[in-house]
């Protein structure tokens, strides 16, 4: 999303942002239908996350433990694995979650449930 004035833009931000809108506007037009991924996870999923577009950022929790897992959009959608890049896992269940990116940085908040 783009929250600045509309008047404040100069015109190569705002042509940027009509030719976005177009193309965006003809993927639609399209009616392509949606594609379904199906990640196998043990654990009902209790927190997710896409970062850059690119990772999946998946928390999946039953009532003892979590598991926190990062996924690659691109070999997701491409079909070339549907196995998580990395996991970790968690000695209670995730309810909530935040991440904050600068740069090339990427810090990740998980709020565990008390037991």
């Amino acid at each position: 999303l783009y929250w600045q004035d509309m008047d404040a833009l100069d015109a190569t931000h705002l042509e940027a942002l009509v030719l976005h809108a177009i193309r965006l506007g003809s993927r639609i037009d399209k009616c392509q239908s949606p594609t379904i991924i199906l990640l196998h996870q043990t654990r009902s999923i209790t927190w997710v996350r896409l970062v850059h577009s690119q990772w999946l950022l998946i928390a999946s929790s039953d009532d003892i433990l979590s598991s926190l897992s990062l996924w690659s959009t691109e070999l997701l959608l491409s079909g070339r694995s549907t196995e998580p890049l990395a996991e970790a896992f968690l000695p209670a269940p995730v309810s909530n979650g935040a991440i904050d990116i600068e740069g090339s940085s990427v810090l990740i908040a998980v709020e565990l449930c008390a037991r």
